[in-house]
Order: structure tokens, then C-alpha cells, then sequence
């Protein structure tokens, strides 16, 4: 399930992702295109979150978002999705800057958060229908349960739809059945550019590949999906088509293919390894080394710090160029004025208390 392939013979890999991607493209009506350029982020208090960050990505691609803990990695998501505005820097989707035109990608990009925004006294199909009516006044009830149903099956919801979702600590569907129904209520209004902070939060193995192997199909289908993700096993590692690093104090150190980061960093430090094992930890035990002093004991001081290994990453890395599309984004959103959108809501309330006295 590798997203890359070689023979001894080639000094290049293929990566599977594009070759998907030249046998799709000439059926793909929209082409995508996100570049970020010297992207940085200022707290209010003054500490800095993110220094000079640079993507370039298009179409069908899944990028990975790694760090450690204060690295970066949910600000870089909230500033790339337009929630948070850079203090330097831009990112533009199909040319259009998202913080200076947010009129132009409203619909286009959507985003998931790590906390659900589900109602825990309807069922699935009810959390799902009145998130599209809050989406497309244009559409009529029939249309509404046409879309509902297409977006069930696409998650693999089907069975579950008339069960009621419950809370966390009452579970009625599993941890990942309710990751994929928070991840529904953006895939409704079919965005073009998905974000999603840590889908695999709490989730077992088994059900954190396939939320995984959903947003695989989703990008294979022409999305461009980000993704913060913690701890990857190896399955999961290998499904991103990229890897952006980040280090402590929102350094980039590293963006490319994740088996060849593996490779990059063990070629920072000179590190030899006949093992053919990949381990994702692999790379933060190199990053995150510790000096060991005379007697032998570990120090708090790393061998590099996060300063030193963004000199390498500008050094060695360069980020790719990619043709930047002049078409322009495709969205269906269309949202009711304020006075439905208020009905709906009392309507959708009404419901959830209702089937809560049952």
C-alpha cells in the first residue's frame, strides 16, 4: 500500500498518487492548485507559531501535517483553511488569496475539527438533513434526502442511519462511525480542499485506517485533503502522498514523499541502517535526539535544534512548482438568509428535545 515505487534501475521513485492523477486528469472538470508562500503566525501574546512555511500542492493529493507537541500543526491547518490570518505570507487557491477574498472560496474549502459538532439526540440521516438544509436553500425536501443518502453510502453509514448518535460516554455508534458522520457534514457540500485536525483522535487501529482509507478515496477522486495526524502506524504513514514537519516553534523541516523523509533524515545525521523496517517514530527519535553528557545520561539538550534543522530543510529540500490553475473553484454552497436559517435551527432543536423525552 506503499504511495511510492521503484526498481534498482531508477535514481527517481514514481509516486502511485500521480500516476492516479495522469490517467484522471483529463476527466477532472476542475483543476485545484494551493500555494502557500512564506507563511508566518504571531500569537496575540507574541510568541511566534509559525516561520516561513511554504507548500505547493494540486488536485488529488493527501498531505499529512506532522510535529511534536507545540510545533505548529493546528495552527498551520487553521491558517491554511482561512480561520486564522497569517502575519506574513499568503495562501491562494487557484491564485485567489483566501484571507484577502473570502467571498470567492466561500464553499470551496472545508474543514473538520477534532471535536464533533454532532447532535447527540437525532439519528444520523436527522444530523445529516439538516445540515443540508442549512447548506443549499435552492434544493427541495426529495433533493435534500437524495443528497443525505448519497453522502451515507459514500461513508458507509447506511445501517447506522436511523440510529440516534448518542453521546461520547453513551456511546449508540462507535468512535468511528461518528468521525465519519462529522466528516459527512462537510462532504455534503462536496468542498474541493478538505482539512481535517487528528481524525484518528482516540479511534482503534482498525478503525483509523479506514477513516484513513475514506479520505485515500476522497483525494483519489480529485480532493486535495490535509490532515493533522499524531502518531501514524506504518499503514496510515504510507497512504500520504506528502508529509509536511514541522519542529518546536513552527519550524518547516521537512516536506515530500514520507518514505523519503525517513531516508532524508537518517542522511542528516549520517545515521547508518541496514534495517529495511519503516517506522514513522523513526523520524522524531532522530529529530528530537538528546546530548548524552560524560556519564553517560541523557541531557535536555538536543543534538539539533529546530533552528538547525530548517537550515537543512532550505538547504536540501525545494519545494515543488506546481502550475497554478486559473479556473475558478467550483462550489455548491448556497445558504439560506439569516430568518430560515433561524427556523431550521428551531425546527432541528425542537426535534433533538423531543427524542430526547423518548
Amino acid at each position: 500500500r506503499g504511495s511510492s515505487f521503484r526498481s534498482e534501475s531508477m535514481t527517481l521513485h514514481v509516486y502511485y498518487s500521480d500516476v492516479v492523477n495522469n490517467f484522471q486528469s483529463e476527466n477532472q472538470e476542475n483543476k485545484l492548485s494551493l500555494i502557500a508562500e512564506d507563511e508566518s503566525f504571531k500569537f496575540k501574546n507574541g510568541n511566534i507559531g509559525l516561520r516561513n512555511i511554504n507548500i505547493a500542492e494540486s488536485s488529488g493529493k493527501l498531505v499529512g501535517l506532522m510535529g511534536a507537541s507545540g510545533s505548529g500543526k493546528s495552527t498551520l491547518l487553521n491558517v491554511l483553511n482561512g480561520n486564522e490570518t497569517p502575519s506574513s505570507g499568503s495562501v491562494k487557491i487557484n491564485g485567489i488569496d483566501i484571507h484577502q477574498n473570502r467571498d470567492q472560496i466561500e464553499g470551496v474549502v472545508g474543514y473538520v475539527p477534532q471535536d464533533d459538532l454532532l447532535m447527540e439526540d437525532l439519528t444520523v440521516f436527522e444530523n445529516l438533513f439538516y445540515a443540508a438544509k442549512l447548506c443549499f436553500k435552492d434544493l427541495d425536501k426529495q433533493a435534500h434526502i437524495k443528497l443525505v443518502d448519497k453522502t451515507l453510502d459514500s461513508l458507509g453509514l447506511v445501517e447506522t442511519k436511523e440510529l440516534k448518535v448518542g453521546s461520547p460516554l453513551e456511546k449508540t455508534i462507535s468512535g468511528g462511525q461518528r468521525k465519519r458522520l462529522n466528516i459527512g457534514l462537510e462532504l455534503l457540500r462536496e468542498p474541493s480542499v478538505l482539512f481535517i485536525d487528528e481524525p484518528t483522535s482516540g479511534l482503534s487501529s482498525r478503525d483509523s485506517e479506514n477513516i484513513m482509507d475514506l479520505l485515500r478515496d476522497l483525494s483519489l477522486k480529485g480532493k486535495m485533503i490535509y490532515v493533522v495526524i499524531h502518531q501514524p502506524s506504518i499503514d496510515i504513514f504510507k497512504m500520504f502522498d506528502k508529509l509536511v514537519i514541522l519542529d518546536v516553534g513552527g519550524f518547516q523541516i521537512y516536506y515530500g514523499n514520507p518514505i523519503d523523509g525517513i531516508r532524508y533524515f537518517k542522511n542528516v545525521v549520517n545515521l547508518v541502517d541496514s534495517s529495511s523496517n519503516i517506522n514513522p517514530e523513526q523520524i522524531f527519535n532522530i529529530v528530537e535526539a538528546k546530548v548524552v553528557n560524560e556519564y553517560g545520561y541523557f541531557t535536555k539538550e538536543r543534538k539539533i535544534s529546530p533552528e538547525q534543522w530548517h537550515e537543512e530543510f532550505k538547504k536540501n529540500i525545494k519545494i515543488p512548482s506546481v502550475e497554478i490553475s486559473n479556473e475558478e473553484p467550483p462550489k455548491s454552497l448556497n445558504i439560506p438568509n439569516k430568518i430560515k436559517q433561524a427556523a431550521i435551527f428551531c425546527t432541528r432543536d425542537v426535534l433533538s428535545k423531543l427524542s430526547n423525552k423518548q
